[in-house]
């Protein structure tokens, strides 16, 4: 083991740093800073084949972070698309082999759309009227509805509880089409074969609590709603195959429950009754991502109103594990899932709000996420990263969170050197730590 002078030299060396420096919250090498992040998408904007980030701010502004191919981004800096974006997707809608991207517009009634350049900019918004006064469209998804090659979109509109058909024209501009009840007050969509007849339907999340599918008619228009109960306060949705058929699921955050609300697909477009899960406190976002690497989807959600995500790990049947809570900041409002390091596992990216911050969760191998640094797991790096470190390289205490969050120096090794350099960088603002 270690000698009595080199664990003395050691402490020694942390609490003259420690005296000599305050602790201060700093932005580490997984964290880039933005005023106010809310939704997030990934794809890949400039054609190199590493997922980007597009995030849209709540200050009308969004933001294109570029992927230099290890997971570290370049903010390429905002521009302003309309007022209150209240969502994001992404299509090559004009043929050109470029990724373009779509938002809805909850106070300017409008769905816009971004033509991309193919560098990772894009060109000013084109701007597609609804309804009407007080459409208010807080979810779109897009998806070839009406079985002509190229991608349409459709978007939720609050206030007269529709969906609304845009429909490609084949060269990238739209047609605002018919609407389709979905129930009352929709909120997020997703779009995926639920019957299994190669047409595009619906799922919707209705913030009185239920859940709704759309069966698409193989035109693009949509039969009646089909509403399936749910929790309260249910605002976002997605569409994945949970238990390993050849059928697509359905899971919704209910955030009045601090819950999600699983729906398993009887095979032909009808679901069973929502099993429950709970969450933590106002589950704002979800996604499904096999982080695992198991070939089965986990349910990820940002809880904003407890500064952690959920991880509802699958073991294969759609009968999810108890969440996972895992602490990442203040106010988790958006998620994303991709290999952003090139390493083969499924990382993510979180957007911050009340921290003001994209930050990325590296994902170890096994399914673990972490921050680089956060040797306890707690969700911050700090000083009882570097106290958690000493206790157990000198005194056989529990083992790291994760030990490539340990190993904050990246040297291959959780040793002495990663105590050191977590305490320089937490009181004298030495570099951030660089997990492998």
């Amino acid at each position: 083991m270690f000698s009595k002078s080199l664990i003395t030299l050691t402490l020694f060396f942390a609490i003259s740093l420690m005296i000599s420096f305050s602790e201060s919250v700093r932005s580490g090498n997984n964290e880039y800073p933005m005023d106010w992040p809310q939704v997030i998408y990934t794809s890949d904007f400039n054609n190199d084949l590493s997922s980007d980030l597009a995030v849209v701010s709540g200050l009308n502004n969004s933001a294109i972070l570029l992927n230099n191919g290890s997971g570290d981004f370049t903010n390429l800096g905002s521009s302003y698309t309309g007022t209150m974006q209240r969502d994001i997707d992404g299509a090559d809608f004009d043929g050109d082999g470029n990724l373009d991207l779509a938002f809805a517009l909850w106070n300017f009634d409008y769905v816009a759309v971004r033509a991309g350049n193919g560098d990772g900019t894009f060109q000013s918004p084109v701007l597609y009227t609804l309804e009407g006064d007080l459409s208010r469209p807080p979810g779109l998804c897009i998806a070839d509805f009406d079985g002509d090659d190229d991608d349409d979109i459709i978007v939720t509109e609050n206030y007269y509880h529709v969906a609304r058909f845009l429909s490609n024209d084949g060269d990238g501009t739209f047609t605002v089409g018919p609407s389709y009840a979905t129930g009352f007050s929709p909120w997020g969509i997703a779009a995926a074969d639920l019957d299994g007849d190669d047409d595009i339907d619906l799922a919707v999340a209705l913030t009185g609590g239920d859940m709704s599918i759309m069966l698409n008619n193989g035109d693009g228009s949509f039969a009646s709603p089909v509403g399936y109960p749910g929790g309260g306060g249910s605002n976002w949705i997605v569409a994945a195959n949970l238990d390993g058929d050849t059928d697509i699921d359905v899971v919704m955050t209910t955030a009045n429950t601090d819950s999600i609300a699983v729906y398993l697909n009887h095979s032909n477009g009808t679901f069973a009754p929502a099993t429950m899960y709970q969450a933590d406190s106002h589950p704002k976002s979800i996604i499904a991502a096999d982080l695992d690497d198991d070939g089965d989807q986990e349910i990820i959600t940002g809880n904003l109103g407890a500064g952690n995500i959920s991880i509802f790990y699958n073991p294969g049947s759609g009968n999810l594990m108890p969440a996972l809570n895992y602490n990442v900041g203040h106010g988790p409002w958006g998620i994303a899932g991709d290999d952003f390091d090139d390493d083969g596992d499924t990382d993510l990216a979180v957007t911050l709000s009340e921290d003001n911050m994209v930050r990325i969760l590296q994902n170890d191998g096994t399914g673990t996420l972490y921050i680089c640094g956060d040797a306890n797991g707690d969700g911050t790096v700090n000083v009882a990263d570097a106290v958690y470190l000493i206790s157990y390289i000198f005194k056989g205490g529990p083992p790291p969170y994760s030990m490539e969050a340990a190993d904050a120096n990246a040297d291959g090794d959780v040793n002495v050197g990663d105590v050191v350099y977590v305490i320089a960088y937490v009181f004298s603002g030495g570099p951030a730590p660089q997990c492998p």
